[in-house]
């Protein structure tokens, strides 16, 4: 079991929007292909996951939402921290973004239980795999959510009033403009203060 105390340190400022970026120790195991997959073509992080602190009301954990191979999951931090084989780190968002985290937060739980994006794995093996909502994996979930809500707050945004009329359907439509960023990439998109190590 790991020590926790780096996590317990800085838990009480994760927030809602923010992730943690996974550099795991894969091992020739059938349940971590993807894992392995993913190291492949994005060195040094090979997962991505949302913090989420909408439940601090009733309850003293902390959660994330992440990609797995069967589909959007919530688990609580602490419990997927403590078997964890390798380095995990917190990328905190800007405080110039505060006032989106509830809409990340509102984006990110409606995607509980969409399916993993298996097929987007391979394509990024060759180049970036086109951003789509169908379907998603770790780091295409994690940025898809930032992407949306930036859509949101540029109101000049050609397909603005569009998707907010059409929240479903053109969804899909607007996403699919953007290029979906490897877990290594997801530190490239700027809003985050410096990497923290938690694990």
């Amino acid at each position: 079991m790991n020590d926790l105390s780096l996590y317990l340190q800085h838990r009480p400022n994760m927030r809602t929007g923010d992730i943690l970026l996974w550099d795991g120790n894969v091992t020739p195991d059938p349940r971590t292909w993807i894992s392995g997959l993913i190291q492949i073509w994005s060195p040094g992080y090979n997962h991505v996951s949302f913090i989420l602190d909408e439940f601090e009301d009733i309850t003293k954990h902390k959660y994330i939402l992440e990609a797995l191979s069967d589909g959007i999951v919530l688990r609580q931090i602490g419990a997927r921290l403590k078997k964890y084989k390798g380095k995990v780190y917190w990328l905190q968002a800007k405080e110039e973004y505060d006032d989106w985290r509830p809409m990340l937060g509102e984006w990110a739980l409606d995607k509980v239980g969409i399916d993993y994006d298996f097929r987007s794995i391979f394509v990024n093996m060759v180049h970036r795999a086109p951003l789509g909502l169908k379907t998603l994996f770790c780091s295409e979930f994690g940025y898809g959510a930032w992407r949306w809500v930036a859509l949101m707050k540029e109101s000049e945004h050609p397909l603005y009033e569009a998707v907010l009329q059409r929240w479903k359907s053109t969804e899909v439509e607007v996403f699919n403009f953007k290029k979906a960023p490897r877990p290594s990439g997801m530190i490239e998109m700027g809003n985050w203060k410096e990497p923290v190590r938690v694990l």
